[in-house]
């Protein structure tokens, strides 16, 4: 800023600061803001201050310069060797070379060498699939649903791993008692033996998370037992071993919750009913053309 130019939103002239500044040291500050009719603050700064121009509002521009092929080669040879974070590379860098860099080219830098986290290749993870198994291996998994006649409902989802067959039922409480009985229901139900279920470590399933020991059995493992089924549990915070069950939770829900608005239970109970018997008899391009039923068919053939 020129040195005769006033900034658009000063409050004060040249020659206001002028008698601010040569104002005896006597008055104080807040009569002299009273009889200016300005804050103490800036009185104060244009007492202090050794000129009565405003400062330049233009950006601070840093002395940074461009960098050579030498200094290149120095910057990349000590990230290799310190594998300093950026912040501290450019403190090393000015401390011990005295190149002065931005922040910006210090970066730039890196990412054109691949020594950045963001400018390394990525890799895919290999995606793991399910050790083959025999049919009658099933996932078990709750589900909220909404708000209907005063109950907020929940649902019960089971689907075997094989054919993707699969069964629903919807229950007022996620307690042991219901995912017991539903579990004796699919046992019923299913057109299959079932040999192994595979849950999470809710309380409806298993007492191991618990932080007390229960030297009872829970009713689950109960009729596990009674009906010969193995029950296996994920490990703790791994949710996506029971991917196939939560994929399809968010299947049903897409279907049926998300697209439709329900005014009772018995709307939303049909409606969920309606959909697990149409997904058991709809041919799906996972089981080559086949639906959930006529793949648990070809299997027991397969199997005998």
């Amino acid at each position: 800023m020129k040195a005769n130019q006033i900034h658009p939103n000063a409050r004060t002239t040249p020659k206001t600061r002028e008698e601010i500044q040569r104002t005896p040291p006597e008055v104080s500050t807040r009569q002299l803001a009273r009889y200016y009719h300005h804050n103490r603050k800036t009185i104060k700064r244009w007492r202090e201050s050794p000129t009565t121009a405003d400062k330049s509002s233009a950006p601070k521009r840093h002395n940074f310069r461009r960098y050579t092929l030498e200094d290149e080669e120095k910057i990349i040879a000590l990230k290799r060797q310190t594998n300093l974070f950026l912040d501290d590379l450019c403190d090393e860098i000015k401390k011990r070379y005295g190149i002065l860099m931005s922040r910006a080219q210090v970066s730039r830098l890196l990412s054109k060498h691949q020594l950045t986290i963001c400018s390394q290749p990525k890799t895919k993870k290999e995606t793991k699939k399910f050790a083959p198994t025999p049919l009658g291996y099933i996932h078990i998994d709750t589900s909220y649903l909404i708000k209907l006649n005063g109950v907020y409902w929940k649902m019960l989802v089971a689907i075997e791993r094989n054919s993707r067959w699969c069964h629903l039922k919807i229950v007022p409480r996620k307690t042991a008692v219901e995912a017991a009985d539903f579990l004796r229901e699919v046992a019923t139900i299913a057109p299959f033996g079932i040999h192994t279920a595979l849950t999470d470590n809710g309380t409806e399933f298993t007492l191991r998370c618990l932080w007390r020991k229960w030297n009872k059995t829970h009713p689950f493992d109960a009729v596990c037992a009674q009906l010969g089924i193995k029950h296996k549990l994920t490990q703790p915070c791994h949710p996506w071993t029971n991917g196939m069950v939560e994929r399809h939770n968010r299947r049903i829900k897409t279907d049926t919750l998300y697209s439709k608005r329900y005014n009772s239970f018995e709307e939303m109970k049909y409606d969920l009913y309606s959909f697990r018997n149409s997904y058991n008899l709809t041919s799906r391009r996972l089981l080559k053309g086949l639906s959930p039923l006529q793949s648990v068919i070809r299997l027991q053939r397969r199997e005998t």
